[in-house]
This record gives C-alpha cells, structure tokens and sequence, in this order.
C-alpha cells in the first residue's frame, strides 16, 4: 500500500511538472512569436540583446566595456507636444550617456494611433500614447501586443476651438456647424465623436463633416472654412495657440451633459481644469476632461534601456519641466501611479521598486 501510494504521489509531481514546463514553454514562444524589427536601430542592437548584462549599466567601473545602445521613441508631429516631449526625454537620457551608452532619438509619427500601429508591427521600441488606449489594451478591448507600462507624464485635456463668430458655446450649439473630426482611424476622432454621441449629437446633425488633419484646422476655422475642431492634448497646445494667434478663436471647455456620460463611463478619463490665461483672451479656467499621456515599451526591449529611461526622466525632472509647459506639473509619484494599466515592462518595475514607489496594487 505504501508503494502504491508513492507510486500516486510520484506521478502527481511528474504531470506537475509537465504542466508547469507547458505553461513556461507558451510564455517563452508568446514572447519569441513577438515581431520585433524597431527602425532606425542596427540589427546587431535587438538581435541579441538577451546577452547583455542586466546589472552593467549600473556599474561603469566595470572591467568589461559597455555596449553601445539604441533607443527610439516615436512621438508624435514635429509641432506637436509628443515630439518636444520625446525629444526632452532623450536629452535627460544624454546626461547619463557615459554609465549607459545609449544612444536616444525622437522619431516623428502622427500621434497615438499612428504608434499603436507601429508597437503592433514590431517596429517601436518605446512609444507616447494617450493612456485610454492602454486601458483599453489592458481590458482586452484593444489588440496591442507586447506593450507594457513605463511611465505616465501629464494631463492630456480634450478643448474645443470655436470661430468668434460661429455662436458657438456649449456642446448643443455644433448642430448644424461645419467640424472638422480629424482623419479616420485616428484617436483624437475617435474621441470627438464619442464625446458628440454623449452629447446627444449624431452625425448627421452637424452641417458638414471634414476628416482631414488637424494640423490643417488652425487654417480652415480661420479661412471661414469650419466652425469648430477639437483637440485632446498637453497645453498650451501650438494648434490652439495658432488658431487663436491667428484669428482671435475661441476656446471651450467640454463640460456639460456630455462630459458627465463620457465620466460614468469610462474609468480612465477624469475630471481636469484648465488654468486661466493659459491662451490669451481665456481669463478664466476652463472645466474639461482628458486622459494622461503615458510612455510605453515593447516587451522584447532590452530591460537595461527602459531601466534607465526612466531613471533619466525621475532623477532629472527638473530639467523636464522646463522643456514644454505641459511637463511644469510632473509629479514622480503619478508617473507611477496613474494612468498605467499595463504590466509594467521589466525595466521600469525594477527603477520603480529599486526608489520604493511601486505601491502594491501595481505590482506584477
């Protein structure tokens, strides 16, 4: 009896480890099964990154020389707030280069869907998205795979652009305007046009519908040619700054019935406010809603580079909050703890735990 109860417990182990070195084997082949092809890096950079020494980087007196690395991080337009951003994040990165080798650059792209669609391709190494994307992703309600959290930075609050004359005050008054939704497939319509549909506004109500740049709108509300465009961003945004530079236009805030169903509704947007005189002629704050801008990294990314991504971005974060306006309100503790929905990626949960930042809840 005692040898068959043996022989019981024996095969127990046996098909437990079978079980467990299945489950190890779909994680490596899920992780391997990931495109990864970034641009703009050498092939020798992410072919065999695996070889590098995790802890090197922390120790530049070592005898072994460190390797020369490359990061991307696609932004979003040369104008925009993403790319100044990207751009500042590769200079704090500059300041460390001799502990790290690794060589950063800003690469332009158009905006959040533009960088889901390269982060799908295996073509990103790290990213600027608008972190509704990474709930969605979280939640299983959006296909991004490989992604995972590095950062939030700031506050990105949806405002709409008005022409003086258009009589344009609240939501209701777009019915019948000529708006300009943005290009089809990109976030930022995707988001008007939820935030019209909230507001009891469909389509058909508004006199005509453009879906072209947005870079272009500043031009067309000027011109006479539309009435309003929205725009979800960092501010002072240089679009709404032109349209206003330009022809005196108005901006609003996205309060009312709207903004009130799109909150009930949707957990990763909240509440924000827009400080006066933040354009000119804007003398009082202005309530609205937004999402975080949010960086994220490619699973297959060597952990060294995020690791000191981020090391970069905290322990030089004064200089970030001179570089665009949007960044004067960083906060380290809310990079950590808002606006990442995703597991975090290796090199990020090591900075964050090595400073004690990490609450629990994010832990993965």
């Amino acid at each position: 009896m005692i040898q068959s109860a043996r022989l019981v417990v024996f095969r127990g182990l046996a098909t437990l480890i079978v079980l467990l070195s299945v489950a190890s084997a779909s994680a490596a082949e899920k992780k391997n099964t990931l495109p990864y092809n970034p641009d703009f890096v050498p092939l020798s950079e992410y072919k065999d990154w695996t070889d590098i020494n995790f802890t090197s980087a922390s120790h530049p007196n070592a005898a072994k020389p460190l390797k020369e690395r490359y990061l991307t991080i696609y932004s979003g337009r040369t104008s925009g707030v993403y790319f100044t951003v990207a751009s500042a994040l590769c200079s704090a990165l500059r300041i460390h280069f001799e502990q790290h080798r690794i060589h950063c650059v800003a690469l332009r792209s158009q905006g959040s869907s533009d960088n889901r669609r390269l982060m799908r391709q295996g073509r990103a190494q790290v990213v600027i998205m608008q972190s509704d994307l990474s709930y969605l992703a979280a939640s299983g309600k959006e296909d991004i795979p490989g992604a995972r959290s590095v950062m939030s930075l700031y506050g990105e609050m949806g405002l709409l652009v008005t022409r003086a004359r258009a009589g344009i005050d609240t939501a209701a008054d777009l019915r019948g305007k000529r708006i300009n939704l943005g290009p089809d497939g990109t976030i930022g319509q995707e988001l008007f046009l939820d935030y019209l549909s909230a507001s009891g506004i469909r389509p058909v109500d508004l006199a005509r519908r453009d879906r072209v740049s947005v870079e272009s709108s500043p031009q067309g509300l000027c011109s006479g040619y539309i009435d309003a465009f929205a725009v979800w961003s960092g501010h002072p945004s240089p679009l709404v700054t032109e349209a206003v530079g330009r022809c005196e236009a108005k901006v609003l805030g996205l309060s009312g019935p709207g903004m009130e169903e799109i909150l009930r509704l949707h957990p990763e947007f909240s509440r924000l406010s827009l400080a006066s005189n933040t354009y000119p002629g804007q003398d009082k704050p202005l309530e609205t809603y937004g999402i975080r801008a949010a960086v994220l990294a490619y699973e297959p990314l060597d952990p060294t580079i995020v690791y000191w991504l981020v090391r970069a971005a905290v322990e030089n974060i004064d200089l970030l909050r001179t570089q665009h306006p949007a960044l004067q309100s960083l906060n380290v503790q809310e990079m950590v703890s808002t606006g990442n929905y995703l597991p975090f990626h290796p090199g990020a949960l090591r900075y964050w735990r090595e400073i004690g930042l990490l609450q629990p809840q994010l832990k993965n």
